[in-house]
């Protein structure tokens, strides 16, 4: 369990930079911030932590924030620009937590609804289903076959779900504990996969590449710097566009020789060179493609919704039809 739980965090962050605002050095600010997120044992330990001289990173790592917002810091603490890391990461879990949200609050009535009307079928098809088939079958013979499929649809789905949850997971965990990940590599000649990888690239290096930058860094020191990231994408990127780098070329056309990097970021690079703000260019870069992220959230929530709502509509419907249908005919006899 996180110390500070993932909906605290980017509060805890806000308040982080306030307290460093009113001149308190971020380590006394955190330890005074602490009792109102910690347990007791915790700030203990975070007090232990600071007293044996780790980085600052380590004490956010220790706090529970993502590998990717520890790596924000420890850069930060290179280039002396905390606050406004803090910043800038409180901003975007703001919005992480807000799409979360969005995406619960519309989807959890549906697919809650969903759940209910699958175990509703399958209740009826163990129990009570049995009691209709021979009148059915008296009625229709045709027609019990299409019956039991009709009401064993909502189990399939169910069992389908559960499969790919279990699927899901053992991926996580088989990525999670992988002695090497240079496997995802290998993946890379799929293109939807190779596009992926490339998004979640550049957009981590344009993050971390804008605040290198801005801090007097050479785009050469910072992809070495960059070339030894935790992030196995982060790292081949940097890498690959380095060595073109070295080789005498201008910046976006390493990136474009790379093939590590979206297109619009290149043209973002591109522009930045001939005005001669790239640091500036990286970091909206930064805000397209979360404005970006947004909106493919919301509208994939905008036509989820009504896709589940026709999903049971379609059940009911079908349900009512295939056993009352059989009965008209049996009436009519």
């Amino acid at each position: 369990m996180k110390p500070i739980h993932p909906s605290n965090q980017a509060e805890f962050l806000e308040k982080l930079v306030t307290t460093v605002g009113e001149g308190i050095s971020i380590t006394d600010a955190m330890l005074v911030l602490g009792p109102f997120y910690l347990k007791q044992l915790e700030l203990e330990r975070l007090t232990l932590l600071f007293e044996e001289g780790n980085e600052l990173s380590t004490s956010f790592h220790y706090l529970g924030y993502s590998k990717t917002i520890v790596e924000s810091i420890k850069l930060a603490e290179i280039h002396g620009q905390m606050t406004q890391v803090f910043s800038r990461t409180a901003k975007q879990l703001k919005n992480q937590q807000a799409l979360k949200k969005e995406a619960v609050k519309t989807l959890s009535y549906p697919v809650g609804l969903l759940f209910f009307m699958s175990v509703l079928f399958i209740v009826f098809k163990l129990f009570f289903l049995p009691i209709f088939l021979p009148i059915i079958e008296r009625a229709n013979p045709d027609a019990v076959s299409r019956v039991q499929l009709i009401f064993s649809l909502p189990f399939y789905m169910i069992i389908g779900c559960l499969s790919i949850a279990v699927v899901s997971g053992i991926g996580i965990v088989v990525t999670k504990f992988s002695r090497s990940d240079k496997w995802i590599l290998n993946f890379r000649s799929y293109p939807l996969i190779r596009s992926g990888q490339n998004a979640i690239a550049g957009y981590s290096i344009s993050k971390e590449l804008a605040l290198l930058l801005e801090s007097g860094f050479t785009i050469a020191q910072s992809l070495m710097y960059l070339s030894t990231s935790h992030s196995l994408l982060v790292r081949q990127a940097s890498m690959s566009t380095l060595s073109y780098l070295q080789r005498g070329e201008s910046f976006s056309q390493a990136m474009k020789l790379a093939g590590w990097f979206p297109k619009a970021m290149i043209r973002y690079v591109e522009h930045g060179e001939i005005h001669g703000y790239v640091a500036k260019e990286l970091q909206l870069y930064q805000y397209f493609t979360i404005e970006n992220l947004q909106k493919r959230v919301s509208f994939f929530i905008a036509v989820a919704q009504p896709v589940l709502f026709l999903i049971i509509g379609a059940l009911v419907i079908s349900a009512y039809l295939s056993l009352m249908l059989p009965m008209y005919n049996l009436i009519s006899l």
